[in-house]
Order: structure tokens, then sequence, then C-alpha cells
């Protein structure tokens, strides 16, 4: 078999503090084990068995990174716009798209004249990438109005926009919260302005015949950051009076969360581990990928575990109890007093063979696992610190055991925040600087 040719008897083998704590458990939970199916099912009278434990670390363990189908980005008020060539993930760009309205009727007075438009937008102080590089922020317009259906965009969607820029700014982006004021085309001022002066802005379902919306791009060449900016920019059409030319007049148009926005994200994976990964629900193979899976749950990228021996236990029979069952992964590379804030938190879903995401409703297996955070541990091969997660999977090996679920594997599911982007690598079992390893207590019962 592929794991038990390290099986521990704990009995005669001990294994310090862990091998007696797996004793205890066992003697536990073996008291408290109830019939069911399948594993643990119809165990002798207490009086007349022996209780004999064992620890096992060899499982085998499969690990890949899937790609799984992209997140809503229309159900918040923010956009991301930039491009950030991550080592680990790829070039990513990000795009934004808003919708303006008309704040009050556009009535132009003919003693007014016309003189410019402009784009304000601010952006948070959340940079993914490198905030110390020279960017750009172009501004093209849409060529069809945003969908008001109520159906969400994702970040795979994307629509068409005119390629004449209408304006850009240029600048650093540092690590402070940054207003952008962007002077736009007088193409598009004046198209606005001769509407108004014919009374055809004075609502707002015909703001659509003149500006169906903006997007918001990176520049071409541009390897700085993404930046999180506010869905609520303004567009201000100044004027003044041709009495009082020192008086600058102002009319608006502002976009906001109540309006269709959403924000589109590609990634180009040329160059890196993940180039193999092309595809929705397709799994590369971590020994591809120099013994390393990924997760980064913005850009929608999982981890799948495996265990394809983990019914050989089921050679006990009715004889074997699982007491305790534990998986940890280790984060390559050296730590750092930000690794683990830069780690997303990783909870476990449930897969099938086509590695699509299972829920606990669906299979009727309740109390998976509860989300795990990073935590930065002694390794005790090395002695230095070393980023790890460590996962409870009793509950799945419980139930593959006893035939309650197939054993498609499981999938490490990145949390996503809002427009915050988190992720890294996992080493696998070969893995030597940042090995997995797993843990599994179990009782068999010998007449």
């Amino acid at each position: 078999m592929q794991f038990l040719n390290n099986e521990r008897h704990l009995t005669s083998q001990p294994r310090t503090g862990a091998g007696l704590l797996g004793l205890l458990l066992a003697i536990v939970l073996l008291a408290g084990c109830k019939k069911g199916n399948g594993i643990n099912d119809s165990l002798p009278a207490p009086a007349a068995v022996n209780r004999v434990a064992f620890f096992t670390d060899t499982l085998t363990v499969r690990t890949s990174t899937v790609l799984i189908d992209s997140i809503i980005s229309s159900n918040n008020s923010g956009l991301v716009v930039g491009r950030y060539a991550d080592p680990l993930f790829g070039t990513v760009t990000g795009r934004g798209y808003v919708s303006l309205a008309l704040d009050a009727p556009l009535l132009v007075d003919q003693t007014q004249v016309y003189d410019s438009v402009a784009l304000d937008m601010r952006s948070d102080a959340y940079r993914y990438g490198d905030s110390t590089k020279v960017q750009r922020v172009e501004v093209h317009q849409l060529l069809n109005a945003l969908r008001t259906d109520g159906k969400p965009y994702h970040t795979k969607d994307d629509v068409p926009y005119s390629t004449t820029v209408l304006g850009q700014r240029q600048f650093r982006p540092g690590t402070k919260a940054k207003s952008l004021h962007i002077r736009l085309s007088n193409v598009l001022g004046q198209v606005l302005w001769n509407a108004g002066q014919t009374n055809q802005l004075t609502a707002q379902e015909q703001l659509g015949r003149y500006l169906n919306g903006l997007a918001l791009t990176p520049g071409a060449t541009d390897n700085g950051a993404l930046l999180r900016f506010g869905a609520a920019a303004v567009l201000r059409l100044y004027h003044h009076s041709v009495n009082d030319p020192a008086t600058v007049l102002i009319y608006t148009f502002t976009g906001g969360q109540s309006l269709p926005h959403f924000y589109h994200l590609e990634t180009d994976r040329t160059g890196t581990a993940l180039a193999g990964l092309t595809a929705f629900r397709q799994a590369l193979s971590s020994t591809a990928t120099g013994n390393r899976s990924f997760v980064q749950g913005t850009l929608g990228i999982y981890t799948k575990l495996e265990f394809p021996y983990l019914r050989s236990l089921n050679q006990f029979g009715n004889s074997l109890v699982l007491n305790s069952a534990t998986l940890q992964l280790a984060v390559p590379g050296a730590v750092r007093d930000s690794t683990a804030a830069r780690l997303p938190i990783l909870g476990t879903t449930l897969t099938n063979s086509s590695n699509q995401i299972r829920t606990a409703f669906d299979t009727g297996l309740a109390g998976l696992a509860s989300t795990v955070r990073p935590t930065v541990i002694t390794s005790p091969r090395s002695g230095l610190p070393q980023v790890t997660y460590t996962f409870n999977l009793f509950n799945y090996i419980q139930a593959v055991l006893a035939g309650t679920i197939d054993n498609n594997g499981l999938l490490l599911s990145p949390d996503v925040q809002a427009l915050v982007f988190k992720g890294g690598a996992l080493g696998n079992q070969a893995n030597t600087a940042a090995p997995l390893q797993v843990r599994i207590y179990y009782t068999r019962i010998v007449q």
C-alpha cells in the first residue's frame, strides 16, 4: 500500500507527546463512536476487545492548481485599474468601467461659454504591485451602455470601448490615497455642451445618446501596481459667463455604486510556473510547477488536494476507528514580517472529478472544516520561521471511508476580500524546503 509502509504501532513504538496524545485520542474517541453504514460499524462489546493505536504520516497526497470561474466584480463600490507583473501569477491587468448620471438638467444659458471637461477620481491607499513606478490611467469612451437588467458582471467579462484616448494622467502612486484630475478631449466636452445648448440633456435617459460611460485603463507598457478607485468618478464640464469670466461654473455627471459599473481582470501567465494553466477547472499538477501549488482568490486560483489511496484503510474493515487526521501545508520562501498578512485565509471545499465546487448541502456532509489562517511556526527541519496552514481532515476522511461521499478530493478555497489580491504558493510532499505533511491516528480493534 501507499502509506502503511510507515505505519507506527503506538504501543510498541511511542512517538513522545504526539504518540501519547494519539493513544489517548484513540481511547476517548473509541468510547464515543456510533454505529453507521461503514467504518466503525458493529464494534464488539468493550469487554471483549483490545485497542491498539497506530499512526501514519506517509499517506500519498497529490496537489494541483485549479483555475476556478471568475468572481463577481459589479457588487461593490470600487474599480481596479493598473498592471502588475506578479512573479508567481503572471502579468495582471485591471480595467474599470463606469456609468455616469446627469446630476441636474444641463441647461446652457446663451451667455455662457464652454471652457473644458475633466474627470476626477480617487484611489485609496491599497496597492497590489510596485507603487514606486510611474504609471498611467487612460480614459476611453464606452461604445455601448452597461446593462441594467440586474445580471452581475464578473472579472472575466469585458465590454468594447473606443481606442481613442480621451485623456490620460501619468503619476507615481506611492503608498497614500491619491486624487486624479484628468483633462479630457474637448471633442467630448463640446458634444455635451452643444447638446445642452439645444436642451437635449434635461433627463438621464438622454445622456446615452452622447456618452455611454467611460473605460479606465492602464498604459499599454505599464508594470507598476493595480490600484483601487471609487466608482463614484465625477465628470466636470467647466464653463463661464461672458459677463463674468473669472467665475468658474460647473455641470457635473457623477458615477456611483447605484449605477452600472464593474472591473475586468486578465492574466498573462507566460514565463511563470503557471503558464500551462489555460482553462477553467483545469488541474495543473504541482509536479509540473516546481513542487508547488498556488492560491489566489481574486484571480480564481485554488489548490486541489487528492488522496488516491485513502480507501486502502478499509482493509481493516469494521475493526478500524479513525481518531484524528491533520494536514499541514507550508509556504516556500523566507518569512518576513508582512508574509502572513499577504496570504489568504483558506477554507476547504468539496469538489467532483470535473473540479467543480460542491457544497456540504450537496453531499450532506456538514462541518467539513472551518477557515484556516496562515501561522508562523519554527520549522523542525531548519529551525527557521516558516508560514504554514493546518487543516483538520477528520470529517472528510471519515466520510470517504464510510462511503458517504466520493473520494474526489478537496479544493482549498482562498477568501475573496473586496478588491484585495492575496495569494501565495504551497509546497507538496516532494518540496524539501516546504514539505506537505499529513498525520493520521487510528485505532484497530483486536478481539
